[in-house]
């Protein structure tokens, strides 16, 4: 019999909306899909327009949670966190992803890429925009944006080194 829904794509979907606070992404923006004769899985990753340190509702700050519902108030995260395997894949899951090319190194380096990526048309998108950027400009703006996801990745091996003492200690 197959389960009626995966766990594995549920896992790397909230654990990167979640860490980059994305507060469309779990309850408006939550994406299905079912493959043929297999069971209901989370994805494809998108809507990150109100993600990051998007200023627009939420606080600037990486370590403020999303007001109001939260990210694990939806039925379907609250079912996929009661299981002890599935929270344990999901501290794994972010550990594998730190150490790789997806921790503050490699992030850092892909931040200046896309930036590098955008030189020719900043100014363009300063006239047409007049959005202020954070720190005065686009080198101020990007430093901001990889200081922001320093902070927001140091928080999250704090919060799973906090979890996993506290389980030791518990006994659980």
């Amino acid at each position: 019999m197959l389960p009626i829904l995966t766990s594995d794509p549920g896992l790397l979907f909230h654990l990167i909306n979640v860490i980059f606070i994305n507060g469309n992404a779990l309850g408006l923006s939550t994406f299905f899909h079912k493959p043929r004769k297999g069971p209901i899985t989370f994805g494809p990753v998108w809507d990150f327009d109100k993600a990051f340190a998007w200023s627009g509702v939420r606080n600037e700050a990486p370590l403020a949670w999303e007001e109001g519902k939260g990210y694990f108030y939806y039925p379907w995260w609250g079912s996929l966190f009661r299981e002890p395997n599935f929270w344990q894949a999901y501290i794994d899951r972010f550990q594998e992803l730190n150490a790789g090319p997806y921790g503050i190194p490699g992030l850092g380096a892909l931040i200046d890429r896309l930036n590098d990526s955008v030189k020719e048309s900043r100014h363009r998108d300063a006239v047409r925009w007049k959005i202020l950027k954070r720190r005065g400009n686009q080198e101020g703006e990007t430093a901001f944006f990889k200081d922001w996801v320093g902070v927001e990745f140091d928080s999250w091996r704090l919060t799973f080194w906090l979890a996993l003492t506290f389980w030791n200690v518990a006994g659980s």
